[in-house]
C-alpha cells in the first residue's frame, strides 16, 4: 500500500511541474509584446496554437494525474477496505479461537470439578463403609464380650450348682457307705461270731487237746519259716495277728500249720477271708485265734 501511495504523489508532483512550466513560459510572450515590438497576426496565431497546444497537453496531462489519482485513491481505497476486511476477519477469528479457549477452559473447569465431586463422593462413601464396619466391628465385639461374660456367669453358677450337688452326693454316699460299711461290720461280726462259736461248740470235746496243742506250739513251734512263710517264733505271730501288724497270707498259713482242730481251722480261715478287709471286724477275730493258739 505504501507503494501505491508513492506512486501517487509522484504523478501529482508531475503534473504540478508542468503547470509551473507552462506558467513561466506565457509571461514571456506577453513582455515581449508589452516591448513594442510588432508582432505579425501569423505569429500571434500561431503562438495561440502553441499555447492553446500546451494547454491542452497540460490538461491532458492533468486529466491523466487525476485518473491515476483516481485510480491509485481507488486502489488505496480497495487495498484499505481489503485490509480491514482482513482485520474485522482476524478479528472475527481471535475472537472465535478466544471464545474457544474459554469454552474450552469452562469444559475443562467442570470437567475438573466433576472429577473433584466424584472423588469427593467416593471418598465419602468410603469413609462412611468404614465407619460402618467398624460400627459393626464394635458391635460384634461387644456382644462376643457378653455373651462371654454370661457363658462364663453361666458356668460359674452350674460349676456351683454341680458342687453343691457333687458335695450333696457325696456326703449321701458316705453317709450311705458309712452305713452300709457299719452294716457289714456288724453282720461280718455276727457271722464271724456264730462261725467261731459254732466251731467252739464243734471242739469243746477236744478242749484238753487244743490246751495241750497249744502247750506245745508255745514250746516248740512247728511253722515253716520261708519266704512267705509265719514268723518262726510266738511273739512275731502274735504280732501277725493284730491290726498293725495282719498280714493275711501269713495268718491263714499259721492257721493252717497250728495244731488246733480241723473244724476250728476252717471256721477261722472263713471267718477271716470274711474279715481280712474289715478292721472293726478283723479285730476280734485276730483276738478269737490268739485265744485259739494259746498266745494270749
Amino acid at each position: 500500500m505504501s507503494i501505491r501511495i508513492t506512486t501517487t504523489a509522484a504523478f501529482v508532483a508531475i503534473a504540478m511541474t508542468t503547470a509551473a512550466c507552462w506558467e513561466e513560459d506565457k509571461p514571456e510572450a506577453e513582455e515581449t509584446t508589452t516591448t513594442g515590438t510588432v508582432v505579425q497576426p501569423e505569429a500571434l496565431s500561431d503562438a495561440g496554437a502553441a499555447d492553446e497546444g500546451k494547454s491542452a497537453e497540460a490538461a491532458k496531462i492533468e486529466a491523466e494525474v487525476a485518473e491515476k489519482a483516481r485510480l491509485a485513491d481507488a486502489e488505496k481505497a480497495r487495498s484499505d477496505a481489503e485490509a480491514a476486511e482482513k482485520a474485522r476477519l482476524a478479528d472475527e477469528e481471535a475472537e472465535k479461537m478466544k471464545a474457544q479457549v474459554a469454552a474450552e477452559a469452562r469444559q475443562a473447569e467442570e470437567a475438573t470439578a466433576k472429577l473433584e465431586a466424584a472423588a469427593a463422593e467416593k471418598a465419602r462413601l468410603a469413609n462412611e463403609e468404614a465407619a460402618e464396619r467398624e460400627a459393626a466391628m464394635a458391635e460384634k465385639a461387644r456382644l462376643a464380650e457378653e455373651r462371654m461374660k454370661a457363658a462364663s456367669a453361666e458356668a460359674a453358677r452350674l460349676a456351683e450348682e454341680a458342687g453343691d450337688k457333687a458335695n450333696a452326693e457325696i456326703k449321701r454316699l458316705s453317709q450311705a457307705a458309712a452305713a452300709a460299711t457299719d452294716k457289714a461290720a456288724d453282720k461280718a461280726q455276727s457271722v464271724i461270731a456264730d462261725m467261731v462259736e459254732a466251731g467252739e461248740t464243734a471242739t469243746e470235746t477236744d478242749a484238753a487237746t487244743g490246751a495241750e496243742t497249744a502247750k506245745t506250739f508255745s514250746e516248740t513251734p512247728t511253722l515253716t519259716d520261708d519266704a512267705t512263710g509265719p514268723a518262726e517264733d510266738p511273739a512275731a505271730l502274735a504280732e501277725l495277728l493284730t491290726v498293725d501288724g495282719f498280714d493275711y497270707d501269713k495268718v491263714k498259713d499259721a492257721i493252717a500249720d497250728s495244731e488246733i482242730g480241723a473244724m476250728q481251722k476252717t471256721t477261722l480261715a472263713a471267718a477271716l477271708d470274711v474279715a481280712r478287709d474289715n478292721p472293726d471286724a478283723l479285730k476280734p477275730l485276730l483276738a478269737r485265734i490268739r485265744d485259739a493258739m494259746g498266745l494270749e
